[in-house]
């Protein structure tokens, strides 16, 4: 079983907001969307763009390099991206958000 590393406090994000953080050696992104928490990798599929400057809509992220997007829950691409995005494992205890790596 994966261990659960805590990575920041739910007042860190509000809905449809990205905030990066560091979890081992992996940068990620921890996402709010519609009430729901995810956790996804930060470099997009298609052309290695970050995706912190993207922007969040209808369950996805998108790229803002060339709009690739990503289904924030389970990473499945759209043009012009075909490789999945990974997606991470992420539970709130006490407030704290926490990752599994």
């Amino acid at each position: 079983m994966p261990d659960f590393i805590p990575v920041a406090h739910i007042d860190v994000l509000t809905s449809d907001e990205i905030h990066p953080c560091v979890v081992g050696s992996k940068r990620l992104l921890l996402c709010r969307h519609a009430a729901q928490w995810y956790a996804v990798a930060s470099q997009c599929t298609h052309a290695g763009a970050p995706l912190e400057g993207g922007r969040i809509s209808r369950g996805k992220i998108y790229c803002p390099l060339h709009g690739a997007a990503f289904d924030l829950a389970t990473g499945a691409p759209s043009p012009p991206a075909f490789r999945p995005l990974s997606t991470y494992r992420l539970r709130i205890v006490e407030g704290q958000i926490e990752v599994a790596i």
